[in-house]
């Protein structure tokens, strides 16, 4: 969006994060971002996946290994980009500002 202070970037955030899991199996963690990050990479390519974590949970042993785990299975593949929010940020303000969004998640209303 061009504001009159310069353009704003907005980066969704996950809407699953790691406290969810806190009390019951860190293997959803997996289910979830592994199953998210299969349908955008075969689906609906190039996408955006945010991974969200919580210091307080997200350094726990067995949350770190998860992580870990979902981390080497997405750069197994070719093609994908860990970045910071301010290199997506450049990324967009530089080659997407255009760019319409993925056509087959809009939902368009006709009377």
């Amino acid at each position: 969006m061009e504001t009159p202070s310069g353009p704003i970037v907005h980066i969704p955030g996950s809407d699953f994060t790691d406290n969810r899991v806190l009390r019951a199996s860190p293997m959803d963690l997996w289910d979830v971002y592994k199953e998210t990050f299969d349908y955008l990479y075969w689906r609906e390519p190039p996408a955006l996946l945010v991974l969200s974590m919580h210091c307080h949970f997200g350094g726990r042993p067995l949350i770190s290994a998860v992580i870990e785990k979902i981390l080497q299975y997405m750069a197994r593949y070719q093609d994908v980009w860990f970045a910071s929010y301010g290199e997506i940020a450049r990324w967009v303000l530089e080659a997407q500002r255009d760019a319409d969004t993925h056509a087959r998640r809009l939902v368009t209303h006709t009377r």
